[in-house]
């Protein structure tokens, strides 16, 4: 039964199974004696995992590559090191494992690339073709418009520093403009422009830099955008390849350097959300050679919940007291996403009760 069709290539399907009657429940597993091909493997860049959830008796990985390519190979948390022969144009690289054991894997493990053994390659002499690329998909061309130029002076029209300007450029982009975009421009890989993100106040990540990037040079202040692949993959560093998956902004200003998410509406203006510290981003500042540098992690003290209580004892037994609650990081996004977009009087209603 379609219950919710996605698009023109995927639905949800509810389906309903009647009880089956008492019987024999047959378990049927297939074991093969020769390779199979990878049919994916042609389109394998920069990461390949040589354990898995299960154990592997062989693995044999094989990379071909012809003249002129040229390709380099990073092998991580182990040292399985390739064979390297040379047939007629191919430089050849291969690995033949045995008696591989399971990686076991719990909600509490790491990203497997930050422990697990797996090899990286790349054909790109360096991380200036993958910038030079993005550079021209991602920033913001041509004049600005009309819109974007007023919608930036009324935004921080009561900012005097360069530091309150930022600041409400990053609230208006992370909270104003939802996260999201239209289905049908879902697969597009080029920002929405500034004219529609301000008439509809909806974009992702990529569109949101874009547009914290035209309002912050419309008010002189340099900012870049920077491009990572989040946490949730791991930290460990790889190779020259285009596989990101998330964009924010890095603003420079007065010997101050900020990363900004523009994608992380509830966290405080200067926090780093957890998913972008400890990685690697390129900036794509149209500089040669391509810069890229580490995301700062964030130390103890900027997980902290702090209470500061006083209070008053009275005579019939009445106890009046003032709480200072202040939280930052982690801790003041839990905190703030129960109160954001409500009204003044549940936000009321609410912290009594939870008081």
């Amino acid at each position: 039964r379609v219950t919710a069709p996605l698009d023109s290539q995927a639905r949800v399907i509810h389906l309903t199974f009647f009880p089956l009657r008492p019987g024999i429940v047959i378990e049927l597993e297939e074991q093969f004696d020769r390779f199979t091909p990878f049919e994916l493997g042609a389109g394998v860049w920069t990461q390949l995992f040589l354990q898995g959830p299960a154990p592997r008796l062989r693995t044999r990985v094989t990379f071909a590559v012809a003249r002129p390519f040229a390709a380099s190979v990073k092998v991580h948390h182990c040292d399985w090191q390739p064979t390297e022969t040379q047939t007629g144009d191919y430089h050849v690289l291969s690995w033949e494992l045995q008696d591989l054991p399971a990686v076991e894997l719990d909600e509490w493990s790491p990203p497997p690339r930050d422990f697990v053994p797996w090899i990286d390659l790349t054909t790109l002499p360096s991380w200036q073709p993958v910038a030079r690329y993005f550079v021209n998909e991602l920033i913001p061309k041509g004049p600005p418009p009309a819109a974007l130029i007023q919608q930036t002076s009324d935004v921080t029209q009561h900012s005097r520093t360069d530091r309150e300007k930022v600041a409400e450029v990053y609230k208006y982009a992370t909270r104003d403009v939802r996260y999201g975009r239209h289905p049908q421009e879902i697969d597009l890989e080029t920002p929405r422009h500034a004219s529609q993100m301000l008439e509809d106040l909806r974009g992702d990540c990529k569109d949101k830099s874009a547009l914290m990037i035209s309002m912050l040079r419309q008010l002189g202040i340099h900012a870049d955008i920077a491009l990572i692949q989040s946490r949730v993959s791991g930290i460990e560093p790889s190779l020259p390849a285009p596989c990101v998956d998330h964009a924010l902004v890095r603003v420079e200003f007065d010997d101050c350097r900020l990363w900004l998410d523009p994608a992380g509406g509830p966290y405080t203006f200067g926090d780093v959300p957890y998913n972008d510290q400890g990685t690697t981003a390129l900036i794509l500042d149209g500089s040669d050679p391509a810069t890229s540098c580490r995301i700062p992690e964030a130390v103890p003290a900027e997980h902290r919940l702090n209470r500061v209580c006083r209070g008053q004892l009275g005579e019939d037994g009445t106890y009046r007291c003032h709480a200072t609650v202040t939280a930052n990081g982690e801790l003041a996004v839990v905190l703030r996403l129960q109160y954001l977009r409500r009204g003044l009087e549940q936000r009321a209603r609410m912290l009594a009760q939870e008081v």
